[in-house]
């Protein structure tokens, strides 16, 4: 297409845009078009002359995606100014373009100046709208001074500023008042920012722990992004939301009757805890523990009074334990012990303080006092051990073991057990040990 296969344009009396079809680009506008606009010249994206809003109702009519319906009336951010604006649409089809009518609503003095009116009217209500939002806002220009706060952002950190322009900075020092964690949270910040500015229509997320105008500590997550040079973040408190996540979770990896772990969140735990220590080469131990003749409890005294010794062991273990071990119920009356950091010599120590304490005193149940024993098999990772499952695997192998040397023991077995373990535990098919 040529440039004077558009030539007519200029002979016609009204306001005409020609718009490619496809990317909403201008093309060519006729002189009362460029007078109207306040454009010496139209050629380039169609929000650059109607603002982002007008151009974006547009651009389906432009593309044929929907049928013209009349005279369209639009808000639009001209380079002349603000102004209602109304759009007729004619396409042509084997040129893929869109010719657009434009006429002016303020034909005269009185009417532009009823525009007008409605248009602050306008600005004065969406600032009303983005004041009781029910997230905060707020705005800052190009060094940070703040030009606008809504309500919530008021209620959550409206700190008392001896009645300066607040500044970003001020913030800081009043929302982070531990040195090292505001110089991390900084940080983390600045580089969001570099991110943002960097690529403009990016929106960058954020979650921190803030001390907010009440002097509480609240997880407030963030969104901030950059318009132009102003910097504009929106946030909200997500502490009650975090708060039942985290109940959640713990429901979810709790066992219901004892409080400890359940298998679910063992394993987790396990294999996180073996990650860690293959990759800073430390020590790591695994329990594995099963409470003796249980299923006769149950059977003589039934399953409540077997509920009440479960319940009872799990206290006794965790109240035997030392800080950072992880306990876990995790079958009928196997519990599972995680130790971290502990060698061979470490895990039979704390295996005996166990059976020490489940089988000190009698648990009592509805007027009986109940002898529990229990029996402990135990290992230790070994500089050739790949994942976790062979630990669990091998102290599985010592609880048996340490049932069939005749229960109320701890074994705890080197790698390749079935090589090297004592002749004493080298038991005939017909003498394996009974469940329980």
């Amino acid at each position: 297409m040529t440039a004077d296969s558009l030539a007519w344009v200029d002979l016609v009396q009204v306001p005409l845009l020609v718009v490619n079809a496809g990317d909403s680009r201008v093309v060519r506008g006729n002189p009362r078009a460029r007078s109207l606009l306040g454009s010496a010249s139209l050629a380039g994206d169609l929000s650059d002359f109607l603002g982002a809003y007008a151009a974006g109702r547009l651009r389906p009519l432009i593309g044929g995606e929907v049928e013209d319906a009349g005279e369209l009336m639009l808000y639009c951010r001209m380079p002349a100014g603000l102004a209602t604006l109304g759009f007729r649409a004619a396409r042509i089809p084997e040129q893929d373009l869109c010719v657009l009518t434009v006429r002016s609503l303020a034909a005269d003095a009185a009417t532009q100046k009823r525009t007008e009116a409605g248009i602050e009217n306008f600005g004065v209500m969406l600032e009303e709208i983005v004041r009781s939002l029910p997230v905060g806002v707020e705005i800052y220009d190009g060094n940070f001074r703040e030009l606008f706060c809504n309500t919530v952002s008021d209620e959550l950190f409206g700190y008392a500023y001896d009645g300066q322009v607040p500044h970003h900075d001020d913030w800081w020092e009043r929302g982070f008042p531990d040195d090292a964690a505001r110089a991390r949270v900084i940080r983390d910040w600045r580089e969001r920012c570099e991110s943002v500015r960097a690529a403009p229509g990016e929106v960058q997320r954020a979650e921190w722990d803030v001390v907010c105008r009440d002097g509480q500590q609240r997880t407030v997550q963030f969104r901030f992004r950059f318009i132009g040079s102003n910097y504009i973040v929106v946030f909200w408190d997500v502490t009650e939301r975090r708060r039942l996540e985290e109940e959640l979770r713990h429901l979810a990896g709790t066992d219901e009757l004892t409080g400890l772990h359940n298998r679910r969140r063992f394993f987790e735990e396990a294999e996180n805890a073996f990650s860690a220590a293959l990759a800073a080469a430390t020590q790591l131990s695994i329990l594995m523990l099963d409470i003796d003749h249980f299923k006769s409890i149950n059977d003589r005294f039934g399953h409540a009074a077997g509920d009440k010794v479960l319940s009872e062991v799990a206290r006794r273990c965790a109240g035997a334990l030392r800080a950072g071990d992880v306990a876990a119920r995790v079958g009928g009356e196997e519990f599972a012990v995680l130790l971290p950091a502990t060698d061979a010599a470490g895990a039979e120590q704390v295996a005996q303080n166990l059976l020490g304490a489940i089988r000190h005193a009698p648990v009592r149940v509805n007027g009986h006092a109940l002898a529990v024993q229990a029996s402990i098999g135990g290992t230790f990772r070994l500089a050739g051990d790949r994942s976790v499952t062979t630990l669990i695997e091998r102290a599985d192998r010592a609880l048996y073991a340490a049932k069939g040397g005749g229960r109320d023991r701890v074994v705890v077995l080197p790698r390749f057990f079935d090589e090297v373990r004592p002749a004493r535990l080298r038991l005939p098919r017909s003498k394996a040990p009974e469940p329980g």
